[in-house]
C-alpha cells in the first residue's frame, strides 16, 4: 500500500509541478507529456483501493478522486480506456478518451491550464437516448 501511495504521490507531484509553457494566447503545450500524465493518473486511480483513495482526499486531490469515484459508482469498475483526443485552445488543453467500465461506458476528460497544470478531471457516463428520455 505504501508503494502505491508513494507512486501516486510522485505522479501527482509531476502533474502539479509542470513548468508553465507560455503566458501568451498562443500557448505551446507538450501534448505527449500531458497524455502520459493522464494515462498514469487513470492507471493509478484504477489500481487503488477505496481506502487508498480516501487517504488521498486529504491531500488536495479531493475533486479528482470524487470524480473518479462517481464514475465507478455510476458505471461500475473501470476496465480500460482508448487513445486521447486533444483539443487545444489559447488558455487550456483538454484530453478526452472513451473509457470502458463494467456496467456502462463513459467519457473521461482531463483539462490542463495554460501553465500545463491539471485543472479538472471528469468521468461522464454515456446513456442511450431511451435512458435519457426515461429519466426525464
Amino acid at each position: 500500500m505504501k508503494k502505491r501511495i508513494s507512486l501516486f504521490a510522485v505522479i501527482l507531484a509531476l502533474v502539479f509541478t509542470l513548468s508553465g509553457c507560455s503566458s501568451s494566447s498562443d500557448a505551446n503545450y507538450d501534448e505527449d507529456t500531458m497524455i502520459e500524465q493522464a494515462d498514469a493518473l487513470i492507471s493509478s486511480f484504477s489500481q487503488m483501493s477505496t481506502e487508498e483513495l480516501d487517504a488521498f482526499k486529504a491531500s488536495n486531490c479531493t475533486t479528482m478522486i470524487d470524480a473518479w469515484e462517481a464514475g465507478i459508482e455510476e458505471c461500475g469498475d473501470y476496465i480500460s480506456h482508448g487513445d486521447f483526443t486533444v483539443e487545444q485552445s489559447s488558455d487550456s488543453i483538454m484530453l478526452t478518451t472513451d473509457a470502458e467500465y463494467e456496467d456502462r461506458d463513459a467519457e473521461i476528460t482531463i483539462e490542463f491550464n495554460e501553465k500545463s497544470e491539471m485543472e479538472s478531471f471528469t468521468a461522464a457516463a454515456k446513456y442511450s437516448t431511451g435512458e435519457i428520455l426515461q429519466k426525464a
